[in-house]
């Protein structure tokens, strides 16, 4: 499988829901982002996620390093970027964080031998390297295969 290098921003990221809260960014993140909590010891701070990240939310806008921005949650449907050139998602998949070198995209849960952490279901189908709807559920599953 295949992963998108270059994470493309995203116009017009929220679609529904009104669960906005503020962050601060401690690296550079593009609207569109799945965003993770910074756990470095600085509280109310995100990164954009990757596979190990626990992620919270999407960046509703570019935020600077430094900068405080809104960040989606639970609840909130949003537009969201496939990382795989050669795998699409389905609507009703479990999505997790992956750790594509664009970081901040998604990828439908597969076969694991270990807990993941799930930031929302597909909405819609969402073909290799294109963005799609996803219904917001951070925490609030775990998969086991």
């Amino acid at each position: 499988m295949a992963d998108i290098t270059t994470f493309v921003p995203i116009r017009n990221v929220l679609w529904s829901g009104k669960n906005i809260i503020t962050m601060t960014a401690t690296t550079a993140v593009k609207a569109g982002m799945l965003v993770a909590i910074n756990a470095t010891g600085v509280s109310g701070a995100v990164d954009p996620c990757v596979a190990t990240g626990t992620p919270i939310g999407v960046a509703i806008n570019d935020i600077a390093a430094g900068s405080t921005g809104p960040i989606a949650t639970a609840g909130c449907v949003v537009y969201m970027n496939n990382f795989s050139t050669s795998a699409a998602i389905d609507a009703g998949d479990f999505l997790i964080g992956d750790d594509a070198e664009g970081t901040g995209m998604v990828g439908a849960v597969t076969t694991a031998t270990t807990p993941q952490a799930i930031i929302g279901v597909a909405i819609d189908d969402i073909a290799v390297s294109s963005s799609g709807r996803v219904l917001l559920t951070p925490g609030s599953y775990t998969y086991h295969a």
